[in-house]
């Protein structure tokens, strides 16, 4: 389990710039919980919280490719709660805690450029805390691709993305 990250000053100076100017921070949601997921989520709401931004989780949970693109949210935490999104409870509990305000936003395509690339167009997302990789990908994933992170930023250069590897180290891409 990763520690929280206790001050800006503890991160390499890019992250903590990067950080710094955040006002929304977009990390990821499953109801698989991959390991993955659950790493960037914390960094994410460590990050958020020294910086006083919000979260954007993005939850693919409802993901299918028998759909047409369209999203849903965003989603308060009681929203959310209400629409029986258990698998994000903690998460939204741990927000809660640490006084940090989340939206939620359901992409309905498992595919990058829906639940990264449409989302962050129609949301105004300053930052992305994203895994490396995914320890229990989809077969989707596996077909697609499982380097998150990198696909991300490749789809969206203006958007900075903070990497978490399955160690816990960070990388500013």
């Amino acid at each position: 389990m990763l520690a929280p990250i206790p001050s800006l000053d503890r991160l390499h100076p890019r992250i903590a710039t990067v950080v710094r100017g955040a006002r929304v921070i977009l990390t990821l949601a499953a109801a698989r919980h991959d390991p993955a997921y659950r790493r960037a989520q914390r960094v994410a709401l460590s990050l958020a919280r020294l910086a006083g931004a919000a979260i954007l989780l993005v939850d693919r949970s409802q993901e299918t490719l028998a759909d047409t693109p369209h999203h849903q949210g965003p989603f308060t935490p009681e929203e959310a709660r209400q629409l029986e999104k258990e698998h994000l409870a903690a998460f939204l509990d741990a927000a809660a805690f640490a006084s940090v305000d989340v939206a939620v936003w359901a992409p309905s395509l498992p595919l990058l450029e829906s639940y990264y690339e449409e989302t962050v167009s129609c949301t105004d997302v300053d930052l992305a805390v994203l895994p490396d990789r995914l320890e229990r990908p989809k077969l989707i994933e596996l077909v697609t691709g499982r380097c998150i992170a990198e696909m991300a930023k490749s789809l969206v250069p203006s958007i900075p993305v903070v990497r978490v590897s399955r160690g816990g180290n960070l990388a500013l891409l």
